[in-house]
């Protein structure tokens, strides 16, 4: 897999990617109920046929009813002490928080330096 500064390398396929609307806005990251927010999810269809061109258009999926910040961040520690109790093993959360920062790093790599960056 590699990851440019578009995101994922679609040539690759096979792979569902989502896309964060302009929740913000432009310049207006102080607006933090907007973070934790996509707004909509891209769903992309990789499948091909014989003529090499994408079988089916992506789709853009609405996404309602999405925690602000405060909201999200109580379901975080909600969580958390629910796991601390529990004795619950979080290795697979480590692993996807792990692998969402590796992508993350490599697309800002890619965008500073203008070249693809091989995960």
């Amino acid at each position: 897999m590699s990851i440019n500064r578009w995101g994922v390398d679609r040539r690759k396929g096979g792979l569902n990617r989502s896309l964060r609307r302009q929740s913000s806005g432009t310049g207006n990251s102080a607006d933090i109920d907007s973070h934790p927010q996509s707004k909509a999810l891209r769903l992309h269809h990789a499948v091909r046929g014989a003529d090499g061109a994408f079988a089916r258009a992506d789709e853009i999926l609405e996404v309602a009813n999405e925690p602000d910040h405060d909201e999200l961040c109580r379901r975080e520690q909600e969580y958390f002490l629910r796991a601390i109790g529990e004795d619950a093993d979080l290795t697979g959360h480590w692993r996807v928080a792990t692998d969402i920062l590796r992508i993350v790093l490599a697309a800002d790599q890619s965008f500073r330096e203008g070249r693809p960056i091989k995960l």
